[in-house]
């Protein structure tokens, strides 16, 4: 008598371990195989094989696996046939047959019940949706036609056409002057640049384009606003500190001499003078006078000649 709904047992696999209990009744094929099937991992996985991927205990109770791998998924499930296998006959009838035919439908109805609960169950308006899908994927389809249309948005149509047409766009070198990108056989895409220097005397790198049937310009590289100067100052490495220091330098006098006539003073330096200046030895007031300056020498004449013919005056040179 079948008192048992179990028709499933599952297990996880441990380590060492390869003897499994059934956990529910089951009859046995004529062939002596049991009426039950083992899977590993998925339901959707073929089960294994009897006699080669499992064995039962001496007393029919455990399925003992050939190969066991720690945390595995093991289901062992009623198979029972889905046929007569009984056949009735006028007269006296065995009760064990009787009650082994009922205690086989039972088990039948125990393993549909596990199958239905495994089923996957469709929405009632499956069908509704699946047309929906389908209208959704035609949709797409028409949104990448081949070849590209200038209404596709999913694509640079000219790049894509290109490319295949003529492989990919390709280089085809740098030179001094249009004319002489103009003689070069090109395809749709290839590019070229063209060499030349602007007002300040920086070089530019033109970039061109061909459309099919000319070099199209698209841009300059490499343009910029300064000047040749400016460029040696950049790459000359001279530091805002340094700048610093070298002002803050004292100038070297190399020679300083007065006319006793006119009383002019001049100056000979080793670095460019900045300034020249005058003062009175004793109250330290500034002599008047004019500077003239250029680069390491310098001139200065003073408004009144008897401030420098003197001998109580202080030269100041930056």
């Amino acid at each position: 008598m079948i008192t048992n709904e179990t028709a499933k047992s599952t297990y996880t696999v441990i380590s060492g371990k390869n003897d499994y209990a059934i956990g529910f009744l089951y009859n046995t094929n004529p062939n002596g195989s049991p009426q039950i099937k083992l899977y590993v991992n998925k339901l959707s996985e073929s089960p294994l094989v009897y006699g080669t991927d499992y064995t039962l205990s001496d007393d029919g109770t455990k399925v003992i696996l050939a190969e066991v791998n720690a945390g595995d998924r093991l289901d062992i499930i009623r198979d029972i046939p889905m046929v007569q296998l009984s056949d009735y006959h006028i007269g006296r009838i065995d009760p064990d047959q009787i009650e082994g035919d009922m205690d086989m439908a039972v088990m039948r109805d125990q393993q549909l019940k596990g199958d239905l609960d495994f089923a996957i169950e469709l929405p009632e308006d499956h069908e509704a949706r699946l047309q929906i899908c389908e209208r959704e994927i035609d949709a797409l389809q028409a949104l990448v036609p081949t070849p590209a249309s200038p209404t596709n948005q999913l694509a640079d149509k000219n790049f894509v056409n290109s490319s295949i047409s003529t492989a990919t766009a390709m280089f085809k070198g740098t030179y001094d002057t249009l004319a002489e990108l103009e003689e070069v056989t090109a395809d749709v895409n290839d590019y070229g640049f063209v060499v030349s220097t602007d007002a300040a005397g920086n070089t530019v790198y033109s970039r061109y384009k061909y459309n099919g049937t000319a070099w199209v310009f698209e841009y300059n590289l490499n343009n910029s606003s300064f000047t040749s100067d400016q460029w040696a100052s950049i790459n000359s490495g001279i530091t805002t500190s340094l700048v610093t220091k070298l002002t803050n330098l004292p100038v070297l006098i190399l020679s300083v001499s007065a006319d006793g006539t006119t009383g002019v003073v001049s100056v000979t330096a080793t670095s460019d003078i900045t300034s020249v200046a005058v003062k009175k030895l004793y109250g330290g007031a500034t002599v008047t006078g004019t500077s003239n300056i250029t680069g390491a020498t310098a001139t200065f004449t003073p408004s009144t000649i008897t401030d420098i013919t003197v001998d109580d005056w202080v030269l100041e040179v930056r």
